[in-house]
């Protein structure tokens, strides 16, 4: 969290940093990947990846233009983005979304 968020706030991460072990450091870069991560699942439930829309390779590359470059690549780029997404239709009421 910035200086510019209120008292209260900065309070909470320290107390939060202390009850964990953890440095504030480490809590505020948790809490920003936790927003980063909020927005991507953001922008791909935008994305129109339902029933409706059987397109496979339409889908993966809607869903990996939601996802930012540097996550893109730790995933192994598009064939591993294709990989986790074949994975998740195991997932009970994923099988409606063709990946």
């Amino acid at each position: 969290m910035d200086s510019d968020k209120p008292l209260k706030e900065q309070s909470r991460v320290i107390r939060v940093a202390k009850g964990s072990g953890k440095s504030v450091r480490e809590v505020e870069e948790l809490l920003e990947q936790h927003k980063a991560f909020s927005k991507m699942i953001g922008k791909i439930g935008k994305t129109n990846i339902g029933p409706g829309n059987r397109n496979q390779a339409q889908n993966i590359n809607k869903v990996a233009s939601a996802v930012p470059a540097s996550i893109m690549n730790k995933m192994g780029g598009l064939g591993g983005l294709t990989n986790m997404l074949k994975q998740m239709q195991d997932i009970p009421g994923m099988d409606k979304f063709k990946f």
